[in-house]
């Protein structure tokens, strides 16, 4: 079995994460007061893709690209929206 579960922090409005290839997420939340996403990887895989996710605060406008909504996150007053830019392509570095 060559998958584990791989936890990502998104620290800014817009994160590009370096993942391995062919990565699910699977869900966003907050982890002691961080906005998170954890992923479903092959642990073998060592092709690494830029992924980019966005935090959207309600109202908030965001780009026009192709987007998959993640989840959406609480902390305290704030909520926040988590999307993937789809850019298509390979986006690997």
């Amino acid at each position: 079995m060559n998958k584990t579960i791989w936890k990502f922090e998104l620290r800014d409005f817009c994160n590009k994460i370096k993942m391995p290839k062919g990565s699910k997420v699977l869900t966003a939340q907050l982890q002691n007061e961080m906005p998170c996403i954890w992923a479903e990887v092959d642990s073998f895989e060592t092709d690494l893709e830029n992924r980019y996710f966005y935090l959207i605060g309600t109202g908030q406008q965001f780009p026009d690209n192709e987007v998959e909504y993640i989840s959406t996150v609480q902390a305290d007053a704030l909520v926040w929206h988590i999307y993937e830019i789809k850019l298509g392509g390979d986006n690997a570095e």
